[in-house]
């Protein structure tokens, strides 16, 4: 996040998706994965495989990355939790309801993502902040 915002311009916006250490951590224990719901819970780190490809990334919360913006001098735009229900209905209910095409798992998707306080219950995690206008601008210019 640091390096990000020393790309940006005063006023300018970084958008972070990330997943979601909470929504992993449940979705392994669901799945009767315990060990690994602790190593992922205690490391807040992952795995993503495709093939021979195998790439290790952070898991993240609201809080840390909230504290990662600020500590980088960016002001907190939002930050969202995306796909909330599919903490608690896994991961085939959501699509069933999603192929329906009658739009009300979007509606109950964008009334939960408005909740900040669930936003950790997100598959993924959404951020958006921005680099003040006023940044780098000497004091009394």
């Amino acid at each position: 996040i640091a390096r990000m915002a020393t790309w940006l311009r005063p006023g300018g916006v970084v958008a972070i998706l990330c997943d979601s250490l909470l929504a992993l951590v449940l979705e392994l224990l669901a799945a009767g994965r315990e060990d690994e719901a602790v190593e992922r819970a205690l490391t807040r780190e992952a795995e993503y495989r495709s093939g021979d490809v195998v790439v290790r990334h952070r898991l993240l919360d609201a809080a840390t990355l909230r504290e990662g913006f600020r500590s980088a001098a960016l002001e907190v735009v939002e930050i969202v939790g995306l796909l909330v229900s599919g903490s608690a209905l896994g991961r085939d209910e959501p699509l069933s309801r999603l192929q329906r095409r009658d739009g009300s798992h979007l509606a109950l998707e964008r009334r939960l993502s408005g909740c900040e306080a669930i936003a950790d219950a997100g598959k993924q995690l959404l951020g958006i902040a921005r680099l003040s206008p006023q940044a780098g601008q000497r004091p009394g210019a």
